[in-house]
């Protein structure tokens, strides 16, 4: 019963999972005992994969090979050139639309790549609300689809970003006459 399982189980691991067929593989001798499979496939997903290796033709005699694929969901996220921070600074106590320091027509305040080997999407959060002040994120810097940015960690900003993929992301605050002063809050960026 037991073997039955577990050849069922293989079976399904290398044809659900492994789309691949021998006519995908080389296989390379290395000396007359050993030899090694080279493969360029590129449509695996990411999990475990059983392949079957004979060392001779007849079928009975093979060892199975475990070979995993992992996810890498690294990202880079980048500034304008000289900016360490967003720095909003008001001139007045109401504004519509204003923009961190570094930020200009064109030019993003984020830019978000993709740097790991899976889709990514990414969720903007910060840590604390200002009385009066209401920040919002745009991929685009007409303003024609601004998200609300606030302390919801599962506001998705950037979805379905692909592997060495871009986004820009733009900033902005509308202040309504809040308290005069110097705030500080911290925004984070998490993958999902």
């Amino acid at each position: 019963m037991n073997l039955k399982l577990i050849i069922f189980f293989v079976i399904i691991m290398f044809i659900g999972n492994a789309s691949s067929n021998l006519n995908d593989c080389e296989l390379i001798q290395i000396n007359s005992t050993h030899w090694y499979f080279e493969t360029n496939q590129t449509d695996l997903a990411y999990g475990e994969y059983n392949y079957q290796a004979f060392a001779n033709n007849i079928s009975s005699e093979y060892r199975t090979l475990n070979v995993s694929f992992v996810e890498d969901s690294s990202f880079t996220v980048t500034l304008p050139v000289g900016e360490l921070q967003g720095n909003f600074t008001a001139d007045n106590s109401t504004h519509k639309w204003l923009g961190p320091d570094g930020q200009e027509v064109g030019t993003a305040f984020f830019v978000v790549e993709n740097t790991g080997n899976i889709v990514q999407s990414f969720r903007f959060y910060i840590n604390d609300t200002v009385n009066n002040v209401i920040y919002y994120t745009s991929l685009s810097g007409d303003l024609s689809s601004p998200v609300e940015l606030n302390t919801t960690t599962t506001t998705v900003i950037i979805t379905d970003l692909a592997v060495s993929g871009s986004d820009d992301v733009w900033i902005y605050a509308n202040l309504t006459q809040p308290a005069p002063g110097t705030y500080s809050r911290n925004m984070t960026i998490n993958s999902s």
